[in-house]
């Protein structure tokens, strides 16, 4: 279920938002709470932990130009009108090692705030979201109970014909594997977008707000990437540069034990969220 932005939070929270401190937290798939119920998310454990109100600004595909997205166009003019000592906590995955992308620029550059103050000290979506929103779902999706089983079958058939063997190990899907294992090996750590939202999380999150940078460890069974490494320390020397305190997940969590990552994918288990959730938890309190 999600909330008035299209995100995974109680509506209610929204409400007199001002009155209260806050904990944002930004990401992907891993602050979105695949594979798990609500109660195992990063937010709800961390929210029970500190008892602060804690915000689930994450989504599955989610990289830096949509953290640099939801920065520009949500948290910055909630942190700008706030007079309470709110905290940003930005998630990094090792895929989000993500190259410039001309299209993404143009796009990051021309968003607007999607939230409006009203009266009560409550926000709301603008009515241009809202209007978007309401279009993107109604002409890409037929969301009648029949059209949504049959896209249902359609999507599970194609998951099914994209891993027999026959595709998986054909000469395209071999060198497709090949040439994203050869980018990913030729990484080049200099001027990546991540570095962009690094810049603009500083930015809009300055005193009395705090701003955290989190990395997510990768597992060495479901995603393993010997780059991972690297990476991590490239977010972490820029972060240090910045004055944004880092969190280091790898300290809690064991890439090599599958009990942290979900029994299928290399999502976190619900050991793995907990494990995490708790650790951030301590670090900010």
């Amino acid at each position: 279920k999600s909330d008035r932005f299209g995100l995974r939070n109680k509506d209610l929270k929204w409400n007199n938002l001002y009155k209260n401190k806050n904990i944002f937290l930004l990401g992907d798939s891993f602050i979105h709470g695949y594979a798990v119920k609500e109660n195992f998310t990063i937010s709800e454990i961390v929210e029970r932990k500190t008892n602060i109100n804690t915000f689930n600004i994450g989504n599955g595909g989610n990289g830096p130009y949509e953290y640099s997205a939801n920065i520009k166009t949500l948290l910055a003019p909630i942190i700008k009108k706030s007079t309470k000592k709110n905290k940003i906590i930005l998630f990094i995955y090792d895929n989000d090692n993500e190259k410039y992308n001309k299209q993404k620029e143009f796009l990051l550059s021309s968003v607007e705030p999607i939230i409006k103050n009203n009266s009560i000290n409550n926000i709301l979506a603008t009515e241009n979201y809202i209007n978007n929103l309401e279009k993107l779902i109604n002409n890409s999706y037929d969301l009648s109970e029949e059209g949504l089983i049959k896209d249902l079958k359609k999507w599970k058939n194609w998951r099914l014909k994209n891993r027999t063997l026959l595709n998986l190990f054909s000469l395209q899907k071999v060198r497709s594997r090949i040439k994203i294992l050869k980018d990913k090996n030729n990484i080049n750590y200099i001027n990546l977008p991540i570095q962009n939202t690094l810049n603009s999380l500083k930015n809009n999150c300055r005193n009395p707000c705090q701003a955290y940078v989190a990395y997510i460890p990768n597992s060495s069974f479901w995603r393993p990437n010997k780059k991972a490494k690297d990476f991590k320390k490239y977010v972490k020397d820029i972060s240090m540069n910045l004055d944004l305190i880092f969190i280091d997940g790898e300290e809690v969590l064991d890439k090599n034990n599958n009990y942290n990552y979900a029994p299928k994918g290399p999502h976190l288990s619900i050991t793995g969220y907990s494990k995490l959730a708790n650790f951030i938890s301590d670090k900010i309190k």
